[in-house]
C-alpha cells in the first residue's frame, strides 16, 4: 500500500512539474510578446526620434540629429517640435533659407515658441526677406508670442529695408527697457534720414554720455 501511495505522489508531482513548465513557457511567450509590442510602439512614436535627435545634438552630431528629427516629422505630421529642431540645426549652420522653410513648417503646425519665431525672423533678415520678417515679428508681438527683443529686431528689419519712418517706433520702444548703443546708432540714422534733427541731436548727446561712462 505505501508503494502505491508513493507511485501516485510521483504522478502528481510529475503533472505539477509539467504544468509549471507549461505555465513558464506561456509566461515567457507573453513577456516576449509584451516586450515586442512595447518596442513596436516605441518605434512608431515620434518622441522616440525627437529624444534621439536631442541626444545627437548633445553629442555634437548635427547630421545624425537631423536624420532623427526628420523621422519624427514623418511619423507625426501634426507636431511642430521636430520642425523647430530642424530649423535650429539649419540656423546654426547658417543655412538661413532652409532654416526659414523649417520654421514655416513648424508654424503651420501651431508653433508659438518665441525662440523659434525669433530665429525665423532673423532667417528672413539674413535672406533679405524683410517683409516676412516684419510681418512675423509684428504678428508675434500682437499675439503675445515674443520676447522684449522683438521690437529691436522688427526695427532692424525695417531699417535694412530702408523704411526709416517705420523703424523709429520699434527702436524707441526697445530703448525703453535698456540703453543699447547698437539700437541708438540705428535710431540716430533713422532720425537723420527722416529729417528729425532735434531728436537726432538729443540722441547723439545721449550716446556720447553713455560712451564716456
Amino acid at each position: 500500500m505505501p508503494h502505491a501511495v508513493f507511485t501516485d505522489e510521483s504522478k502528481v508531482l510529475g503533472r505539477w512539474a509539467g504544468l509549471l513548465l507549461l505555465l513558464g513557457v506561456v509566461a515567457l511567450g507573453v513577456n516576449i510578446g509584451i516586450h515586442q509590442h512595447v518596442e513596436d510602439l516605441r518605434a512608431a512614436s515620434p518622441w522616440t526620434y525627437v529624444k534621439a535627435g536631442q541626444a545627437r545634438m548633445a553629442a555634437n552630431d548635427p547630421d545624425g540629429a537631423l536624420l532623427q528629427f526628420r523621422r519624427a516629422a514623418a511619423l507625426d505630421d501634426s507636431q511642430p517640435l521636430p520642425w523647430e529642431h530642424i530649423g535650429l540645426l539649419h540656423y546654426e549652420r547658417e543655412d538661413y533659407a532652409k532654416a526659414a522653410e523649417a520654421y514655416e513648417e513648424a508654424r503651420k503646425r501651431g508653433s508659438v515658441e518665441p525662440d523659434a519665431r525669433g530665429k525665423a525672423l532673423w532667417a528672413y533678415i539674413h535672406t533679405k526677406r524683410y517683409d516676412e520678417a516684419i510681418a512675423l515679428g509684428e504678428q508675434s508681438m500682437r499675439e503675445g508670442h515674443a520676447t522684449a527683443h522683438f521690437s529691436r529686431w522688427v526695427g532692424d528689419a525695417n531699417f535694412r529695408a530702408g523704411r526709416f519712418d517705420a523703424c523709429i517706433p520699434h527702436f524707441e520702444r526697445a530703448l525703453q527697457n535698456q540703453e543699447d548703443l547698437y539700437v541708438m546708432s540705428k535710431l540716430l540714422g533713422a532720425y537723420e534720414h527722416t529729417g528729425r534733427t532735434k531728436q537726432a541731436e538729443a540722441l547723439r548727446e545721449r550716446i556720447e554720455v553713455l560712451e564716456a561712462s
